[in-house]
Formats: structure tokens, C-alpha cells, sequence
């Protein structure tokens, strides 16, 4: 790809991602990423968990925008910080939906478990104690169960 074709491939992925936006304005700005080594792609990111962007109504609002979008979307859950993710391409863009777990999850509790936890070496003044804890599991069935829709998630 010369430069010419590089910058017209990229104004051309930006009006795309300007016609999403107008398109749909009841919904939240995304997050938007242009690279130049990739300039027939976009990704846009709506961080629906971020404390800023009210992830109260987190789950409705990712609804919201899958629904608007429609098509096949992926699902992906992060274990390590509880962040579900929803992913799919559209019109050359890369779009990812980032929700807190329990906005579009239902935490369960499957029984305890008693572990040991060790005392640390350097720290002699915190010795070596048990704790009960809860055995989690996470039903994470459709995002779109409850609606009537074409659109999976």
C-alpha cells in the first residue's frame, strides 16, 4: 500500500466509523484507535466497566449497543479482572463492548473452601492462618436472553 492509497483507506475507515456514531446517537461515544500500519481498520471500544462511564447501567447499555449493531458477536471473559468482553468486525471496523462481569453475569455460590494461607517470611508479624471462602461460579448465558432478537451475544 503506497501512501496515497494508505491515507485515503484510513479517511475512508473514519467516515465509516463517523456514520456508526451519527447512526446512533442514543448511544455512548466509543473509545476510537486508528493505526497507520493498519489503516483499513478501526477499533472502537466502548469501556462500559470504567468508574467514569456510570457501569450501573453498564449492562443496559451494552444491550443497547449490540442490539443497535447487530450481527454475530463474540463473548470472552476475562478471569483475571472480571471484565466480559464482546467483540465482532463490522465494515472493516474492530468493535468490542467491555463490561463488568456482574452487569450481564449472575454470580453463584457453589460451596467453601478452607485454605491455608501461608505467613509471609518477611513479614513475621502476619503468621500463617486458614480462611473460609466462597467457590464462585458465573452463569453467563446470552447478553440478549430476555430479547426477542436476531442479534447473537
Amino acid at each position: 500500500m503506497n501512501d496515497s492509497t494508505t491515507t485515503r483507506t484510513a479517511a475512508d475507515t473514519l467516515r465509516a466509523v463517523a456514520e456508526l456514531i451519527e447512526a446512533h446517537p442514543d448511544l455512548p461515544v466509543p473509545f476510537t484507535s486508528l493505526y497507520d500500519h493498519r489503516p483499513e481498520t478501526a477499533d472502537l471500544h466502548w469501556y462500559l466497566h470504567l468508574a467514569h462511564r456510570d457501569p450501573a447501567n453498564a449492562g443496559d447499555k451494552a444491550r443497547a449497543i449490540i442490539t443497535a449493531l447487530g450481527g454475530t458477536w463474540s463473548k470472552d471473559f476475562n478471569r483475571t479482572d472480571d471484565t466480559a468482553r464482546f467483540t465482532r468486525r463490522w465494515n472493516g471496523l474492530s468493535l468490542e463492548v467491555s463490561v463488568q462481569r456482574e452487569q450481564v453475569c449472575t454470580r453463584r455460590v457453589v460451596g467453601t473452601e478452607t485454605v491455608t494461607i501461608p505467613a509471609r517470611p518477611a513479614a513475621a508479624a502476619v503468621p500463617e492462618r486458614t480462611e473460609t471462602r466462597d467457590l464462585v461460579e458465573w452463569d453467563c448465558g446470552s447478553l440478549l436472553a430476555d430479547q426477542d432478537q436476531a442479534v447473537s451475544a
